[in-house]
């Protein structure tokens, strides 16, 4: 890692440590994660969110962390808390909401569908964690024959995910994936790869949005 990030993080640790209820631990915990410091990236950002549920940044970074640390299931359900609330909160984005409670039912994948079209429009045209963890959740545990056409080895690197990427405006994004594609033969594409640049992309567009 280079001196400045090492910088950037030892900056965001002094901010996190001065202002415990901030809203720099989304920053921080996403910066422990590109350095593969995944364990401290989800103690922050999950004592972030305790403090500050409704951070969208905070949101989408735990998901990367869980993306990263292949733990698909635990997204899922992560996503279906929100859902569960989105139900009952139809006009905001679910991304938005505190999490419901861990007791309620799960939600079928018609009712997260629903939920999430009914979202902000300029959230809904977006990637968003729910097209991308739903796809490893629901095929994850399947056996081969089962799994959508869209999962390629267990990864998400296709070139469908590559082309929307694209449209989005992540061309590099869309070129790793590709790269990954063309390399498949000689080497297996890393788990989740596209999934994590998408999700990356939609962090971004949620910076974008807020004011």
């Amino acid at each position: 890692m280079s001196d400045a990030a090492d910088d950037r993080i030892a900056e965001l640790e002094r901010a996190a440590r001065a202002d415990p209820a901030g809203h720099k631990f989304a920053a921080l915990a996403e910066l422990y994660r590109r350095a593969g410091r995944l364990a401290d990236a989800e103690h922050v950002v999950r004592h972030g969110l305790a403090r500050t549920p409704r951070s969208s940044e905070g949101r989408a970074v735990l998901l990367l962390v869980l993306a990263d640390a292949g733990r698909e299931g635990e997204a899922r359900r992560q996503l279906e808390s929100w859902a569960d609330a989105a139900l009952s909160h139809a006009t905001a984005p679910p991304i938005l909401l505190p999490a419901a409670d861990p007791l309620t039912a799960a939600v079928s994948d018609v009712e997260l569908e629903d939920a999430f079209a009914a979202a902000e429009p300029d959230l809904a045209e977006m990637i968003t964690p729910d097209s991308i963890a739903e796809e490893a959740a629901l095929h994850a545990d399947a056996a081969p024959e089962e799994r959508s056409p869209l999962v390629a080895s267990g990864a998400f690197a296709t070139r469908t995910m590559a082309d929307l990427l694209e449209r989005q405006g992540d061309r590099r994004g869309a070129a790793r994936i590709r790269a990954a594609l063309g390399e498949s033969e000689a080497a297996p594409a890393q788990p989740n790869a596209a999934a994590i640049a998408a999700l990356e992309r939609w962090l971004e567009n949620i910076r974008r949005l807020q004011p």
